[in-house]
């Protein structure tokens, strides 16, 4: 908008410019054209007689040699650097009669009064003799308010120009603004529910263009997505019947005679099966339920969740084994009304990832009315996060967060300068 407005303007200011000039051009080609036939006359008169006085009135001035030009007229026009019929001209419209002006000494030119414009004409006759013709105007009353007049219109003309740029920019940036909006507003509304509906009109057909691509790319992503869930979603399904069964078979074997017989590490061998097994259905349940926005929430359960810390503690402590890294558990019991599934895949998975990423250091959980606190840190001078590690273990930080959102529960987790720290916010009875 503004570019068509700086158009108008340089448009209005070259017209009222070239108005001026062109009414001064007007003026020269008026002069020159009265001097080149008083020159004509001159030549005529010569032909019949040699001796023929030259031109003499009070409209002209005639000198012979540039000897005879008066001083101050050399001064304003350097007639030494004049060719055959060339000429210059100096205006004196806007003169204060206070001040003294070249013009002043030549009024005799202009009936007593100060010329505004002083005209020189130079013309060289045939024997090489030059003829140099001085003249001047005075304008009269109503010249003078004419020649305002035509100012003053070029002016208004040059407003009015600038006014009509200013006003068609407007209508111009609006014409477009409003389907440029249309398609802002239309694309903020693009759902995988509307995304296949008819295209609207955006007026423009860079803009049908444009919305087109962006109903494309959209319908792409959303079917993208889509494929993704119903994976995530069939293969959550079907897994639950291999993983049943095989937590079927794990507590068949504890029911056996000889599972007494085994050794201890063949019992913490089945132990660790059982406890995956157990997280890998925990897991199934939760992504299903995520991935279902109709779903009906498991039943909520009376949980001590500092009961619930401890016991993912233990469950986990078996990544702890070959580290040197102390645990500090803190806190009183806090109890929340919750799916019980979710509290423990959302509080295991955080407590393993802090156990999985920590070497040589400390594991702190501090339970309170405010929430839940999640910090680990490494000692060794190697420690150090990186964003690559922020997915961890099976579920991933990704789907904590979303099991916390779920849950109405605030999460945050940073990395701080040697672990990571973990915040939970949940509502307690």
């Amino acid at each position: 908008m503004w570019w068509i407005i700086g158009a108008g303007t340089i448009f209005a200011l070259i017209f009222a410019i070239m108005s001026s000039i062109l009414l001064n051009l007007g003026v020269l080609l008026k002069l020159k054209g009265e001097a080149e036939r008083e020159i004509s006359a001159y030549m005529s008169r010569l032909e019949n007689d040699p001796n023929a006085p030259l031109m003499a009135d009070d409209f002209y001035h005639v000198y012979t040699s540039i000897d005879d030009i008066p001083e101050p007229i050399k001064l304003i026009f350097k007639p030494e650097n004049f060719e055959h019929e060339d000429y210059d001209f100096f205006v004196d419209i806007d003169y204060d009669e206070s001040e003294d002006t070249p013009a002043d000494d030549f009024k005799e030119l202009c009936e007593g009064q100060n010329c505004q414009i002083l005209f020189l004409y130079a013309y060289r006759m045939p024997e090489g003799q030059w003829l140099y013709l001085l003249t001047g105007i005075q304008l009269t009353e109503a010249e003078d308010q004419e020649r305002d007049t035509v100012q003053d219109a070029a002016l208004y003309f040059a407003l009015f120009i600038i006014l009509l740029f200013s006003l068609l920019a407007l209508l111009l940036f609006r014409r477009i603004s409003q389907p440029v909006h249309a398609i802002s507003q239309w694309a903020s509304e693009l759902t995988v529910d509307n995304v296949k509906q008819d295209l609207p009109s955006f007026r423009y057909r860079e803009l049908n263009v444009i919305a087109l691509k962006l109903q494309e790319a959209f319908a792409r992503t959303a079917e993208s997505t889509e494929k993704e869930r119903r994976f995530l979603q069939y293969a959550s399904h079907e897994l639950r019947t291999p993983i049943a069964v095989a937590a079927g078979n794990i507590e068949l074997l504890e029911k056996l005679d000889g599972f007494s017989d085994l050794s201890g590490q063949e019992k913490q061998a089945l132990e660790r099966i059982k406890y995956s097994v157990t997280d890998m259905r925990l897991l199934t349940e939760t992504l299903l339920w995520l991935n279902r926005k109709d779903a009906i929430s498991p039943p909520v359960e009376k949980i001590d969740l500092l009961e619930l810390c401890q016991s993912s503690i233990d469950d986990n402590s078996y990544l702890l084994k070959g580290k040197s890294v102390s645990i500090d558990l803190r806190g009183l019991s806090v109890y929340v009304e919750e799916p019980p599934v979710f509290c423990t895949i959302l509080i295991s998975n955080l407590i393993r990832n802090a156990f999985q990423h920590t070497q040589k250091g400390g594991v702190e959980v501090s339970l309170s009315d405010n929430g839940l606190r999640i910090l680990n840190w490494e000692t060794t001078d190697s420690a150090s996060v990186t964003d690559s590690e922020q997915v961890g273990f099976g579920l991933g930080l990704d789907l904590v967060e979303q099991i916390a959102e779920r849950l109405g529960w605030y999460y945050h987790c940073e990395i701080t300068g040697s672990g990571r720290e973990c915040l939970l916010r949940f509502k307690p009875v």
